[in-house]
């Protein structure tokens, strides 16, 4: 969660990323969540369909014609599709689906003009299955695991797991550190760059993990 401009409220950083009509003043930091006032009172009317909660603000379905409400943090919770799309302009647009339209397949072509060569397909069919690894990193997580080896209760775990997910979503599903030189299948940096490059993350990192630390210390 990130605190709002003038410091006295909360929200989640996924809520200001999906929800039209808040921002975030800075995105490099993703502080501090602004806006929110401007969340129309039917927003703030809507029963999410998933908790069945009368709480909140709620965002729609992006399928035209489909106005199914749900809570941003719901749809995580519950593994609904919410894509970070890059358009022409390098404008940010973020899509959502509720249950019934989270990985729909796309009306395809007829099989005669749709095969293609079995290479092709083949290399289609990785592409499109290391992208949905990709957008679901989060589930390959187990934070009851993660509590056995870093020491720490569950609660916190989530927490920092939280935290973590989000800061991956709103960098559009990429490793939050840059791949180590000699990576298969990656180009490669200069060493100097790279070194750069990992520097500046840490300083990042460890700036949001002291006020990660602060926020957690409210629950221990």
């Amino acid at each position: 969660m990130k605190p709002t401009r003038a410091g006295t409220k909360w929200a989640h950083v996924s809520c200001a990323l999906w929800i039209p009509e808040v921002s975030i003043a800075c995105p490099e930091r993703m502080e501090p969540i602004t806006k929110v006032s401007h969340i129309p009172p039917s927003r703030w009317s809507l029963i999410c369909s998933l908790c069945k909660w009368k709480t909140g603000a709620c965002i729609q379905c992006s399928v035209k014609n489909c106005t199914t409400p749900f809570h941003v943090t719901c749809a995580f919770e519950h593994s609904l599709e919410m894509k970070t799309i890059l358009d022409e302009g390098d404008e940010v647009k973020f899509k959502s689906y509720c249950l019934k339209h989270s990985k729909s397949k796309e009306p395809g072509l007829s099989p005669a003009r749709s095969k293609a060569p079995p290479e092709v397909q083949k290399g289609g069919q990785r592409a499109q299955r290391l992208q949905e690894l990709e957008e679901e990193f989060f589930t390959r997580v187990q934070q009851e695991d993660l509590v056995g080896v870093v020491g720490l209760s569950l609660r916190l775990v989530d927490f920092i797991f939280q935290y973590w997910m989000l800061k991956r979503k709103a960098n559009f599903n990429r490793a939050l550190l840059p791949p180590r030189q000699g990576e298969e299948g990656l180009e490669l940096q200069p060493q100097e760059d790279s070194i750069h490059t990992r520097m500046r993350m840490f300083m990042h990192l460890r700036q949001d993990l002291e006020r990660v630390g602060a926020a957690a210390a409210c629950f221990l």
